[in-house]
């Protein structure tokens, strides 16, 4: 399986395991995903996007979802020993590792086979061992919670020990032990907050956040303002507003997604706190940066719908998202959803709907047309909504998405990742199509004609008020619905809209529950790989240099899919892909204190167009730009190794390796590279257990 199929199965898998309720994740695993894909398919995926290719039974494992796994296991076959793809661990290999008594019991109970060996020829016994000798931060405690009250004891007897990072993660744990997320509004709702908005430990907690964000460390900050869209205490969104209030975040220090990510989370924070006010004070900011960088449509939609979101309206950010909308030419790569954004945020900017904007509108029209064969019943609906509003006058774009609304909205069984579309949604994209009918009836009479009679005839009848039985049969509505579909036709319903959690960086928003965490930190720095015989602690890095920094060079680093693991598995374990130069950083996570130390130290001046890598994640990279445009890339390129603490192959391998990577790079994407070396030296007590096996990931 590939391509629209096995993404549309990734997207509902990983909706499917954000699920807290296992009674829910299991109706609707037999109810949608098992008809929809199929148990063979489901069985058998092991490549949905985690880096250590789970199986769903890993993945389930995991996130301690016990009574899903034994369902699964039971009632519909699954392999309670299969191995996963990277290191050939048994879900059984997992628990142990992770400490996970109650998972591992109910394994054995299952049939685990206890003398199955892993790529380091480790039966069970072995693992539960070699687990058993670490320690674990304060951060993988809180991120092993399952409880609000177990975050908030931790908080409680040690929270002066915790770093900044602990702080912020611990108030982003209790957001996600508090919420539930809606997959149909793409929201969380905070089903939990009352029993907990007035323990003392939350107002002590939020208190503590401010601190942890004085010096705007990036990750803290989007770590932070995650979990206040999850758990809006009073106190923190007070505390943090004021602190914006009187000092913004340093967005312009921030690369393209993280700027982007603040701003939407600052909008999706429902409080009646006044975060309009502070991202009005970051709209010149945005708008410079649109004015001055390379078009790049991802970050536009995510700062226009954060602005339009909080009713945020800005000139100068309008003014400079129009010059960017001007240049837009059919081969400027676009999902559906980013189209889907721009168009709702600009029709609910007053700005853009100004005469002087129309051909900035009549661009817009002309650049959606392609999309339109890709666009999904809500991106379609939304789109066409968002022009009706914008009065946009090209007939020819209006028809096509009338015929794709057409082939979608008469569709019952449509799904919403792991979840049928619900009613409510069905009647909102409803009325977004008449809306939209309503507005091509005035400005293309001589058109209605060439739509499909019967969507005519139906989206006719309900504009009308003509609620008949024949009308509910052919829409799908029942007549409960078509009562208030008409009811929200006469007031002019104000449709609000939520981006997909798609758009936003799954590593922040799903930083994996219980399990995963244990060993995100503590298990990466205490445990060191030696798989060939070298110096104690050392590992190379490589610094590259491009000789500019283009957007289609920084989409595919940051973006694009083939380092993707490295970013998650960075992010989950607190560290940023960025640093504050501008400089991008894919290593290890238990090589990047290393690394930051010592750039500080050697006062190495690193600049946005540097990218340092691990050699293990060189194949990524070159992936990675061979899919940017030749003429964006530099021709050409410094480079420069790192040596750093860890272990791996003699100095004269090491050498050949990646000399040998660089000149396929070079035959590649056509630009030089040379290297050296520089040897760092880390203390050999971050290394709890005898070397000889991998750091673990679950």
């Amino acid at each position: 399986m590939s391509g629209p199929m096995q993404d549309e199965l990734q997207g509902a898998l990983w909706k499917w395991f954000r699920e807290r309720d296992q009674q829910r994740m299991m109706r609707t695993f037999d109810g949608n995903l098992l008809p929809r894909f199929g148990l063979g398919r489901l069985r058998s995926l092991n490549n949905f996007g985690h880096k250590q290719d789970h199986f769903i039974v890993h993945e389930l494992v995991k996130l301690g979802r016990d009574e899903v796994l034994e369902h699964l296991v039971q009632r519909h076959g699954f392999d309670v020993n299969v191995q996963r793809g990277r290191d050939q661990s048994t879900p059984l290999h997992l628990s142990l590792w992770n400490k996970s008594q109650p998972t591992s019991s109910l394994l054995r109970q299952l049939g685990a086979d206890e003398t199955i060996t892993n790529c380091w020829g480790e039966d069970a016994s072995a693992v539960d061992e070699v687990a058993s000798t670490r320690q674990a931060s304060y951060a993988t405690l809180v991120l092993a919670c399952k409880e609000p009250g177990e975050v908030l004891m931790l908080v409680d007897k040690h929270l002066p020990e915790f770093s900044s990072r602990d702080i912020v993660m611990a108030y982003h744990r209790l957001g996600q032990l508090t919420s539930t997320y809606d997959p149909q509004k793409c929201q969380y709702s905070n089903s939990e907050r009352s029993s907990w908005k007035d323990s003392p430990t939350v107002a002590t907690l939020s208190e503590a956040c401010l601190g942890a964000v004085e010096d705007d460390d990036a990750s803290n900050w989007l770590l932070l303002l995650v979990g206040l869209s999850m758990f809006p205490s009073p106190l923190a969104v007070k505390l943090v507003a004021t602190r914006l209030n009187v000092r913004s975040m340093p967005v312009g220090n921030f690369d393209n997604h993280t700027h982007a990510m603040m701003l939407v989370y600052l909008a999706k924070t429902h409080t009646k706190e006044d975060f309009a006010v502070c991202l009005r004070c970051l709209g010149d900011t945005t708008a410079q940066r649109i004015d001055h960088e390379e078009l790049d449509l991802a970050f536009i939609s995510k700062v226009m719908w954060a602005f339009s979101k909080r009713s945020v309206h800005h000139s100068g950010l309008v003014g400079a998202v129009a010059k960017k909308i001007e240049v837009l030419t059919e081969d400027v790569v676009c999902a559906g959803q980013t189209a889907s954004m721009l168009a709702w945020a600009l029709a609910k900017q007053v700005a853009f709907q100004e005469p002087q904007y129309k051909g900035s509108r009549h661009k817009l029209a002309m650049f959606i047309k392609h999309l339109v064969p890709v666009l999904d019943d809500q991106q379609t609906c939304n789109i066409l909504w968002a022009l009706s509003k914008l009065k946009v006058a090209v007939p020819d774009v209006f028809k096509m998405l009338m015929d794709r609304a057409n082939d979608v909205v008469y569709v019952a069984t449509v799904f919403r990742y792991h979840e049928r579309r619900s009613e409510e949604c069905r009647i909102i994209q409803w009325s977004q199509v008449c809306i939209a009918f309503k507005y091509f009836q005035r400005a293309f009479p001589s058109k209605r004609e060439l739509l499909p009679h019967r969507f005519a005839r139906d989206l006719a009848d309900i504009v009308d008020g003509n609620v008949h039985e024949e009308l509910s049969h052919t829409s799908g509505l029942s007549d409960r619905s078509l009562r208030k579909l008409d009811e929200m036709l006469r007031n002019d319903f104000d449709f609000e809209f939520e981006p997909e959690d798609s758009l936003e960086a799954a590593s922040i928003n799903d930083i994996p529950e219980h399990i995963t965490q244990s060993n995100a930190q503590s298990a990466r720095l205490l445990l060191c790989r030696a798989s060939q015989p070298s110096a104690p602690g050392l590992i190379q890095l490589v610094n590259l240099k491009f000789a500019r920094s283009p957007e289609a060079l920084r989409r595919a680093l940051m973006e694009g899919e083939d380092l993707r693991p490295c970013r998650d598995e960075m992010r989950a374990a607190g560290f940023d892909v960025t640093l504050d130069s501008g400089a991008k950083v894919f290593v290890k996570p238990e090589h990047y204190e290393p690394l930051r130390q010592k750039i500080d130290e050697s006062g190495q001046v690193l600049y946005s167009s540097n990218v340092i890598i691990s050699k293990d994640f060189l194949p990524d990279l070159m992936q990675a730009v061979q899919r940017v445009p030749s003429r964006s890339v530099g021709k050409q390129a410094r480079q420069q190794e790192l040596t750093m603490a860890t272990s791996t192959s003699t100095p004269q391998d090491l050498e050949a390796e990646v000399s040998e990577s660089v000149k396929s790079m070079k035959l590649s994407i056509g630009f030089e590279v040379k290297h050296t070396f520089i040897s760092i030296f880390v203390k050999s007590s971050l290394c709890s257990v005898p070397m000889g096996r991998a750091a673990r990931s679950a």
